[in-house]
């Protein structure tokens, strides 16, 4: 993912020791709009919607990423997010 570009490869694989995977059946919620979170998430397979105000925005594919910025900016979701 292109987030992983910068880093060196032992860093990128420090990552994958603290991943968790997880399969979601379709329409799955898998963050809540205005939710607190501390969870960074990476689209391993498949895609997830995110949704704004009921109202689909963007999908993500295989190694999109989201939920980065609940974390670094220490703020509630700003969208929904589902597969």
């Amino acid at each position: 993912a292109e987030i992983f570009t910068e880093c060196a490869l032992h860093k990128s694989l420090e990552f994958l020791h603290i991943a968790e995977f997880t399969d979601l059946p379709a329409g799955e919620e898998i963050v809540r709009e205005g939710a607190w979170g501390d969870l960074f998430f990476l689209v391993s397979r498949g895609e997830v919607g995110i949704f704004k105000d009921e109202k689909l925005v963007r999908t993500l594919r295989r190694f999109d990423f989201f939920g980065e910025m609940a974390i670094v900016l220490d703020m509630p979701r700003f969208a929904r997010v589902k597969t």
